[in-house]
């Protein structure tokens, strides 16, 4: 691979490691000062309900600048923010200035987001030739995968051993490094302008324009079907319920936790070794049979926990089965994501690939935050065991819906 992707690469790597401990450690400490599943569902929420107001006027912004400068400036806004939230939290131990500090940081931060995603997410397609897209696309799920193993092993280390502003200066860090490595890509983009030379940008008409392109597409609509599916269900178990159940309800150790990320994360990397040495076909139909299996997990994992419940297994049967779940799901997950990736790379036109991006991530996360806040719900008010029979009923009547899409099945 050339030095774009290498640098690219390595960026990469350094922000999913921030990503993940940014996320492991946060919902932990919210946790730990409220006691409240509600009160994490509705802070992680919060981000994502930002995030589907400023994504698509996001996207239209990115197009009209370059997109490699946009992905270093955010990631240095990102590394100062922490900065100043661990400041914040080295002067005060009150837990309502905290709390405002925390959602200041994301408002900032999920803003940032908005821009460097779509950005990065364009800027695969100028870097790599698109007969090495499974490759490139396979190499940063491996990757990436395995920095998400060492992050979420980091990340329980340090909370259980340094308090949580400490941690905020390593996130700040790790993005700070980041931000280097990209600012190194080098990359003559070619900068569409609908209007002439020198019109203001007309956000609003740009912004009905990419819509317009992507109401066109029927297998683009299809896959986001597919992506605001999987992001419910697997936000609400994964972000949600998983903390709740081993932090609050059980009472383990971190650790616990993360190792069912890290079965994830090493499902995903075989897979995705796997993938970079075979080119993907039939990239529609690996799409629908991954749904299956998804629905097998999550159903198995209600009845994991109703043997658990009733006593019939013990905890040490059960957290087995858990990680080899999250194991299988990683695997599948590979599959599905490096499918998607690469139909987006070969269908969309390049003057409209950071709006489509954009509106790519405003649709797939669009129903996280109702996620979050509905199993929150269910945890504090109601039984653990009916997040996961709510989780298992969802993907198995989506599993029936896509399947019946034919054009996805065509790619």
């Amino acid at each position: 691979m050339n030095r774009n992707f290498k640098f690219n690469l390595a960026g990469s790597i350094a922000s999913t490691m921030a990503g993940v401990l940014y996320n492991f450690c946060t919902g932990l400490f919210i946790l730990d000062i409220t006691g409240s599943a509600l009160a994490m569902s509705v802070f992680m929420g919060y981000s994502t309900v930002l995030g589907l107001v400023v994504q698509p006027l996001a996207g239209v912004f990115i197009e009209r600048r370059e997109k490699v400068k946009i992905m270093y400036i955010t990631d240095g806004i990102f590394a100062l923010t922490d900065f100043l939230l661990a400041g914040l939290l080295f002067l005060t131990s009150v837990s309502h200035i905290i709390m405002v500090g925390l959602y200041m940081n994301a408002t900032v931060n999920t803003i940032m987001n908005a821009l460097f995603e779509p950005a990065s997410a364009a800027l695969m397609p100028m870097i790599v030739e698109q007969e090495k897209l499974t490759k490139a696309y396979s190499l940063f799920s491996m990757v990436g995968n395995f920095a998400n193993i060492f992050a979420t092993l980091f990340a329980a280390v340090l909370f259980s051993l340094f308090p949580y502003q400490w941690i905020l200066v390593i996130n700040g860090c790790l993005i700070g490094i980041s931000a280097v490595f990209e600012y190194f890509i080098v990359v003559n983009e070619n900068i569409v302008f609908n209007g002439a030379e020198g019109e203001k940008p007309r956000y609003i008409q740009d912004l009905k324009e990419g819509f317009g392109y992507l109401k066109n597409q029927k297998v683009l609509l299809q896959i986001l079907s597919c992506a605001v599916i999987i992001n419910f269900f697997m936000s609400g178990i994964f972000s949600t319920t998983l903390p709740y159940l081993y932090n609050t309800a059980l009472g383990l150790p971190a650790v616990y936790l993360a190792t069912i990320e890290i079965a994830m994360s090493v499902g995903s990397i075989l897979m995705a070794a796997r993938l970079t040495k075979t080119e993907i076909k039939n990239k529609g139909k690996r799409i629908l049979k991954g749904f299956s299996v998804v629905s097998a997990i999550f159903s198995g994992m209600f009845v994991c926990y109703m043997f658990f419940a009733v006593g019939s297994i013990n905890e040490a049967v059960f957290h087995g089965i858990f990680v080899m779940g999250a194991f299988l799901f990683g695997l599948v997950l590979a599959v599905i994501q490096i499918s998607t990736n690469i139909i987006y790379a070969c269908n969309i036109e390049q003057k409209y690939m950071g709006r489509v991006m954009a509106f790519r991530k405003t649709l797939s996360t669009a129903t996280i935050p109702c996620a979050m806040i509905l199993f929150g719900i269910l945890l504090d008010y109601s039984d653990i065991g009916l997040t996961f029979a709510l989780a298992g009923i969802g993907v198995t009547a989506a599993t029936v819906f896509v399947h019946k899409q034919r054009e996805l099945a065509e790619q």
